[in-house]
C-alpha cells in the first residue's frame, strides 16, 4: 500500500514538474543556454589547465577528463533535482510539521523528498550526461556496461549523500533552527569538483570507506573508461556497500532517538 502511495505521488509530481516546466518556457530555455555555457566553460577550463607545462594528473587523459565532467554534472544535476532536499528537513522538525506528515500512510522523509522533485532537472542532468559522454570521444556500445555501472555508483553515492543530510537535519530534534547547518551539508558536494586521485591516504580511505566523496564521480569515470582491474571494481563496491551500512545504521538510530526527543508546537 505505500508503495503504490509512493509511486502514485510521483506519477502525480512528474505531471506537475514537466506541466510547470511549459507554463514557464522562458525560464526552462535560459536554464538550458545557462548549462551550455557553464560546461562549455568547464571544458574550456581544463583544456587550459591539461595543456599548462606544471600540471600532471597522472594516467588521465583529455578524454578521461571530460567523462568526469559527465559524472560531475550527472551527479550534480540528480543531486539539485532529488536530493539536496534532504539538508531541508529540520524544517519539517522545527515547524511542528511532522505531526501532520506522521498521520500519513507513507514515511514522512520519503514523502518530503518525493513531493520537491524535479523531473526536469533529472531528465536534462542525463541528457547533459549524453552529450559530454559522446563529446568524450569514448566508444559508447563497447564500454556500455561499465558506464551503466559508473551510473549505478553516482545514483549510490547520491543517496549516501542524503543519508548524511537527513542525519544532520535530525539535529533540529535537540537544537531547534539548523540553516547553518544545511550549508555546510550542501557544500559536501563540492568534493565532486576535481578527480580526487591526489589526495592523501588517511583521507583517501576515509573518502572511500565512510564518505562517500571518492564515488561521487571519481571512481565512476575509472570504472567507466577502463582504467581499474575487476578487482579494484568489486574493491570499490565494497567500500560503498559499508558505506551505505555505516550511513543506513546512523542515519536509524538518531532518527529514533530523536523522536523520542520530539514534541512539536502542540505536544
Amino acid at each position: 500500500m505505500c508503495l503504490k502511495r509512493a509511486i502514485d505521488l510521483t506519477i502525480i509530481m512528474l505531471k506537475m514538474s514537466f506541466n510547470r516546466a511549459k507554463m514557464f518556457k522562458a525560464d526552462s530555455i535560459m536554464g538550458i543556454i545557462s548549462s551550455v555555457t557553464y560546461l562549455s566553460a568547464n571544458i574550456l577550463f581544463w583544456v587550459v589547465v591539461m595543456t599548462a607545462p606544471t600540471f600532471a594528473l597522472e594516467g588521465w587523459s583529455f578524454q578521461n577528463i571530460v567523462m568526469f565532467i559527465a559524472f560531475s554534472e550527472l551527479f550534480f544535476g540528480l543531486d539539485g533535482a532529488a536530493f539536496t532536499m534532504s539538508s531541508r528537513f529540520w524544517r519539517v522538525i522545527y515547524s511542528g510539521s511532522l505531526d501532520a506528515l506522521h498521520t500519513r500512510p507513507m514515511d514522512s522523509r520519503l514523502r518530503f523528498i518525493i513531493v520537491n522533485i524535479d523531473f526536469v532537472k533529472i531528465v536534462t542532468a542525463f541528457i547533459s550526461f549524453m552529450i559530454l559522454i559522446l563529446v568524450s570521444g569514448v566508444q559508447i556500445v563497447s564500454h556500455l556496461p561499465l558506464l551503466v555501472i559508473g551510473f549505478i555508483f553516482v545514483v549510490l553515492s547520491n543517496i549516501v549523500l542524503s543519508l548524511m543530510r537527513l542525519t544532520l537535519s535530525y539535529a533540529a530534534f535537540w537544537l531547534g533552527k539548523m540553516d547553518a547547518l544545511s550549508e555546510v551539508a550542501d557544500c559536501l558536494t563540492w568534493f565532486n569538483k576535481y578527480p580526487l586521485v591526489n589526495v592523501p591516504g588517511v583521507a583517501s580511505l576515509l573518502f572511500r570507506t565512510i564518505l562517500p566523496f571518492y564515488f561521487f564521480s571519481t571512481f565512476p569515470t575509472e570504472v567507466s573508461a577502463g582504467m581499474l582491474s575487476h578487482s579494484d571494481i568489486v574493491l570499490g563496491l565494497l567500500f560503498m556497500s559499508l558505506c551505505i551500512v555505516f550511513w543506513v545504521i546512523i542515519h536509524g538510530m538518531v532518527w529514533k532517538r530523536g523522536l523520542r526527543k520530539y514534541e512539536s508546537v502542540n505536544g
